[in-house]
């Protein structure tokens, strides 16, 4: 993604199913990998952003759990914590973690117990409106947790995404420099024909998608079939 740089780590061997983590990173923002908080039996990804909130650096981890994984995910995720409380610093882990908060009241639930660990290490779990939707269930099982202590955070779910996940979200306040004019250039689209502009969405070849593996390239050519049907 222009702008951006990825940070990835893929699926340990010692690991089943499909699995792996990445974080894009705004390009104007010093970070450093912290490896040194990754485990070989977490699949999680880490970085330190520099200057990001008050001066400080905030430690940005993503997290996955496999709806199969076994108890033991949550004495690899203490390890987590405890990596992270020993720098003192402040922290976010945040990804998909397959635990629905939505049973946190129900005591031998694995939320209750992911609410308890939490407790433990000063983190607050942020995310309390569903983030998958299907005609069956409702969950929230996309989590954010953070020992940051600011009553000025911003996080909740927006409802998009290119997979069967809404996307959850945590914003950091900043100081704000000088205002900067900026130019934005839009479509004006008071005038579509709506049901025109649906067909030729429905007619579009959507399929050709299915046959390439790298994100960036799928990402490229879903853009360039959509730009193609709207600027018609």
């Amino acid at each position: 993604v222009e702008g951006y740089d990825f940070m990835r780590r893929d699926k340990p061997k010692r690991m089943t199913g499909k699995q792996g983590v990445g974080l894009y990173i705004r390009d104007s923002i010093p970070y450093v990998p912290r490896p040194d908080l990754e485990s070989p039996a977490l699949m999680s990804c880490s970085v330190q952003l520099d200057n990001v909130h008050n001066g400080k650096p905030v430690l940005v981890t993503c997290v996955y759990r496999h709806p199969e994984s076994d108890v033991s995910f949550f004495t690899h995720l203490e390890s987590l914590l405890i990596k992270i409380d020993s720098t003192s610093q402040e922290s976010i882990a945040i990804g998909d973690y397959n635990i629905d908060y939505a049973k946190l009241n129900e005591p031998t639930s694995k939320a209750a117990r992911l609410q308890s660990l939490a407790d433990d290490y000063g983190f607050r779990q942020r995310i309390n409106a569903f983030t998958r939707i299907t005609q069956e269930t409702q969950t929230i099982i996309d989590l954010c947790l953070t020992n940051i202590a600011d009553d000025n955070l911003v996080s909740g779910v927006a409802a998009v995404s290119v997979a069967d996940h809404y996307m959850n979200y945590i914003m950091l306040p900043k100081k704000s420099g000088p205002k900067k004019h900026v130019l934005i250039s839009c479509r004006n689209l008071k005038r579509v024909n709506t049901v025109r502009l649906n067909e030729d969405l429905r007619r579009a070849p959507w399929s050709v998608i299915e046959s390439i593996e790298d994100i960036d390239e799928c990402w490229n050519a879903w853009k360039s079939i959509f730009n193609e049907v709207i600027d018609r």
